[in-house]
């Protein structure tokens, strides 16, 4: 599997959309990278989109005066949407169904979140900043530190291993946590990582940017999940130039689900 999964291409649809249509409020601004891909952001700044980074969704509204600010596939918290709202600003909502799912999933619990994501991903930054009863589980040994006294509800970015993931809920349930688990890795994450597991081949070339999670995680469980001789993890075909393939009969290539099928 390869190529961008369904929640890329709604979000691309929704940027070039917004440029195209002149009764959209200028300037248009987006939080954060549209998807992880300088190219594709490069392509949008080109046509005039004005795309903010390396803030937070909160930090970076500070910056915005006027016009439509359009929230990324990644999401944004609650408090993202109601400041923007308050400075007059449009709204255009690109953030991805399976996020969605688990933003509008745990506004409806009052038990302490356990969230199993990545520190500063953006799709984390929107649950960390929205939750205040919330802890994040980056390392299978910060389980070692939860209360067993305390209700919890268990859930995780949308971008992680299905394997990883996996392992932290089973910890969870052999240490007998009162937990409510639901695992919500996308389907376009899973089909990704199960169609690699226990692949020979000798080359396994991962495409994606060096800021996706999903395409991170593709690279690791190559690394371990897979029978080969090398792995490598690229941005673009300009560099694979000056690696001597000669030694290597079959390859195996996949992509982050935001590289483009082009690439």
């Amino acid at each position: 599997p390869q190529g961008y999964c369904k929640g890329v291409i709604l979000a691309l649809k929704k940027c070039i959309d917004a440029i195209d249509n002149p009764l959209v409020k200028r300037p248009i601004y987006l939080l954060g990278m549209p998807i992880h891909n300088k190219k594709v952001s490069e392509a949008l700044e080109n046509k005039g989109l004005i795309i903010l980074d390396n803030e937070t969704r909160l930090q970076m509204l500070d910056k915005i005066d006027s016009g439509t600010v359009i929230i990324s596939a990644h999401g944004a918290a609650k408090q993202v949407f109601e400041k923007a709202k308050n400075k007059g600003l449009d709204i255009i909502d690109a953030t991805c169904d399976s996020v969605k799912k688990i933003q509008n999933t745990l506004r409806k619990t009052d038990k302490h979140i356990l969230y199993i994501g990545i520190n500063n991903h953006p799709e984390s930054e929107a649950i960390l900043t929205e939750f205040e009863h919330i802890t994040l589980i980056e390392s299978i040994n910060d389980i070692d530190k939860l209360d067993y006294k305390t209700k919890y509800f268990a859930t995780n970015q949308t971008t992680m291993s299905i394997f990883d993931t996996g392992e932290k809920y089973q910890k969870l349930k052999a240490l007998n946590f009162n937990v409510e688990l639901i695992n919500l890795i996308c389907d376009a994450t899973t089909l990704r990582q199960k169609a690699l597991v226990d692949k020979k081949a000798d080359l396994f070339v991962i495409v994606g940017d060096k800021k996706s999670s999903n395409t991170q995680k593709l690279y690791e469980l190559a690394l371990t999940k897979t029978i080969h001789k090398l792995v490598l993890k690229i941005e673009t075909l300009d560099d694979l130039a000056g690696i001597d393939l000669s030694n290597y009969q079959t390859a195996c290539v996949t992509s982050g689900a935001s590289t483009p099928k082009k690439i």
